[in-house]
């Protein structure tokens, strides 16, 4: 995996979490087709980066407890 398609999943990683329909660790891992020790660790870069990513065992979930935001920016600024 190169480093854009990297990004690009824990982007996807991200929404998941932020729209708290994420399911277990093991459901993303399969519904992104990534082993689910790269998803771990994707979720421990995130709170590396600030976030505060509980698991809510009732809704089977991960959510932020904080406002975090993640954005990926990749373009060209000259003009």
């Amino acid at each position: 995996m190169n480093t854009l398609q990297r990004l690009e999943t824990i982007q996807k990683v991200h929404e998941l979490i932020q729209s708290e329909k994420s399911g277990s660790s093991s459901s993303i891992s399969k519904g992104l087709n990534i082993p689910h020790r790269t998803i771990q660790r994707y979720i421990q870069e995130l709170r590396d980066l600030g976030a505060n990513i509980q698991y809510d065992t009732a809704r089977k979930t991960y959510y932020y407890m904080n406002d975090f935001v993640f954005r990926i920016e990749i373009g060209d600024r000259c003009q």
